[in-house]
């Protein structure tokens, strides 16, 4: 397995793969939870394919249970998308300037996010959909708030792979019905995978993301700025 390093850009820690395409590589963007940090997604690569590099950047929230969040997990409301805005702009930015520097396409880009990272990587494709070429969005949903026409337009055809668990007491297992819902009413392209599990990804819900990815267009076919 190629090893990985932790870098710093622009104030942000990010752990990072090289992909072994270096020819035509594919960068694949992994968010975490709240209270997650750089690492904790790595569990889930160890099957995708080689051909992409790996970015995993660290929450600018500390939690104070410890670990690092995109937002606040209280009983505060749902933070409007408008709101996001701006920690969005600084990741993807950040992003953008490490793989300039690292001379890696990053348009477009795949996204994968587990809980509060898959509503940040819906977030991203809902603000930015050309340059996002997919989403796999594990033990997470989309806010209601977040669902209305003018969100709609970039979706049509999009990939998403969501996987949930029926005994998820995080994030009941309806809203993620209901982004299914959303989606595919927006004309995404939705494969969806429901597990008797927990807040967690299940073995045969993992055997449906490895395959996603290889279905994915490479950069070359990929959406244009």
């Amino acid at each position: 397995m190629t090893e990985t390093s932790v870098v710093s850009q622009d104030g942000w820690t990010l752990r990072v793969r090289p992909g072994s395409n270096h020819l035509s590589p594919r960068l694949l963007v992994l968010l975490h939870g709240w209270t997650g940090n750089e690492d904790v997604m790595w569990i889930f690569t160890r099957q995708l394919p080689p051909d992409y590099w790996i970015i995993s950047p660290r929450g600018p929230i500390s939690a104070p249970e410890g670990g690092f969040g995109w937002f606040l997990a209280s009983d505060a409301p749902i933070p409007t998308l408008l709101e996001l805005q701006p920690v969005i702009k600084q990741v993807m930015n950040t992003i953008d300037r490490w793989a300039q520097s690292n001379h890696v396409n990053a348009n477009p880009l795949t996204l994968m996010g587990f809980s509060q990272g898959a509503m940040l990587a819906y977030a991203i494709a809902l603000l930015y959909p050309r340059r996002v070429s997919g989403v796999a969005a594990l033990a997470g949903y989309l806010p209601e708030q977040w669902m209305n026409s003018n969100n709609k337009s970039g979706l049509a055809g999009k990939p998403f792979y969501i996987a949930h668990g029926t005994q998820d007491a995080t994030v009941p297992v309806s809203l993620a019905r209901q982004t299914v819902q959303f989606l595919e009413g927006a004309g995404a392209s939705v494969t969806y995978c429901e597990s008797k599990v927990g807040h967690k990804l299940s073995i045969g819900c993992l055997h449906g993301l490895v395959n996603f990815f290889p279905s994915l267009p490479t950069p070359d076919q990929g959406n244009k700025p």
